[in-house]
């Protein structure tokens, strides 16, 4: 998602005079683009603690005409960091032979990616990081799996096959307070793990003998923090830059 961040910062260095709240704004579709990229002006406005009319400013001075079009910029390039470059050819009106032709080339792209993703998977550090998260939801008592937005399809997919095979794994659903309280219902020997698909955040938070793969950093600060929780983390991330190593606090 590198070429995202480096998409957002040539625009917030080559717009002089932006303040704090407009700061506030560009945190929030730095951070959190599978969001952004589909929200409404309000709904970012709220995420980011400003008013609409910040929001709606802020893409002005960015050279959009309004928020609309920022969105529509920052979707596209987040769609593009995911690997799914839309296709440059016009596809409306087509005619019944190109739009099949259309089809069977998405089609292909899409099972040549899937390939290309299960061949990445399969190289040894990706293997030996399936195998210890594998173990940490097989040796707890309890697992609680967090994913929202995209990471919630994998989230609910890995509870459903865990739970039919007779382990007892359980999504954390509703508001994040909702959430907050189930991750703090753990106990020693439950396992928490955090799904994030877009990027790893700083922090993450485990109780003892859990693993997580990302959490959110509210739920790893000193004042969530229970005193039950002392140890740290495991991270597993794909595709892995890194040997797995404890999440830095």
């Amino acid at each position: 998602m590198r070429a995202l961040t480096e998409w957002l910062d040539a625009h917030r260095t080559s717009t002089p005079g932006l303040g704090p709240r407009a700061g506030r704004v560009l945190r929030v579709l730095a951070r959190e683009p599978h969001f952004a990229s589909y929200a409404s002006a309000r709904a970012v406005a709220e995420r980011a603690q400003v008013n609409t009319s910040t929001v709606v400013r802020t893409a002005q001075q960015l050279g959009f005409a309004g928020w609309p079009d920022l969105r529509t910029a920052l979707r596209t390039q987040y769609l593009r960091a995911l690997g799914h470059t839309p296709s440059p050819e016009p596809i409306a009106p087509p005619s019944e032979q190109r739009h099949a032709e259309l089809v069977e080339r998405s089609v292909d792209r899409s099972l040549g990616q899937d390939a290309a993703n299960l061949a990445a998977l399969a190289e040894p550090r990706s293997k030996a990081a399936i195998r210890a998260l594998a173990d940490a939801i097989t040796t707890a008592d309890r697992t609680l799996v967090i994913g929202t937005g995209t990471a919630a399809g994998p989230a609910h997919i890995l509870a459903h096959l865990a739970t039919n095979a007779g382990y007892a794994v359980d999504v954390a659903v509703g508001a994040p307070t909702v959430q907050l309280a189930q991750v703090l219902r753990l106990a020693p020997g439950d396992c928490l793990l955090a799904i994030n698909v877009w990027r790893l955040p700083g922090r993450c938070a485990n109780s003892p003998g859990s693993h997580a793969n990302a959490a959110p950093s509210s739920v790893s600060s000193p004042t969530w923090r229970p005193h039950h929780w002392p140890r740290t983390p495991t991270t597993w991330s794909w595709p892995p830059a890194t040997p797995s190593a404890p999440c830095p606090h």
